[in-house]
């Protein structure tokens, strides 16, 4: 079964606040694991994208290290309570799709491309 992307982010903003967070967390991640590749790229992406929007005054690379050293701290010891629309909340729900911290190259490469 493959779930519309559209759909997981109306899921992902309409039960912010009225799902317990384990449950809301545990529900996220079985529907993005249903995503289509191409789909969960996306939104891998416009996570990153996000993420960096946080950070406002550096350079694509500064921020690609920068994204990449706090992934690398947040997957160590993941929240139990990720923010949502937080720098930590984007990347834990890029962890989520990713299962893994991005590279420094590769979150470069989704900072510097046009979407």
């Amino acid at each position: 079964m493959a779930i519309d992307p559209t759909m997981l982010k109306r899921f992902r903003a309409a039960s912010m606040g009225l799902l317990p967070d384990d449950l809301r967390g545990w529900a996220l991640a079985a529907l993005t694991g249903q995503l289509a590749q191409r789909d969960r790229r996306s939104e891998r992406d416009d996570l990153v994208r996000e993420a960096g929007a946080f950070l406002t005054g550096l350079k694509p690379w500064p921020l690609a290290e920068r994204l990449r050293a706090e992934m690398v701290s947040l997957f160590r010891a993941v929240p139990a309570r990720p923010a949502p629309h937080t720098l930590r909340g984007c990347l834990a729900e890029v962890l989520l799709i990713t299962g893994k911290p991005l590279s420094t190259r590769g979150l470069y490469r989704i900072l510097t491309r046009s979407h």
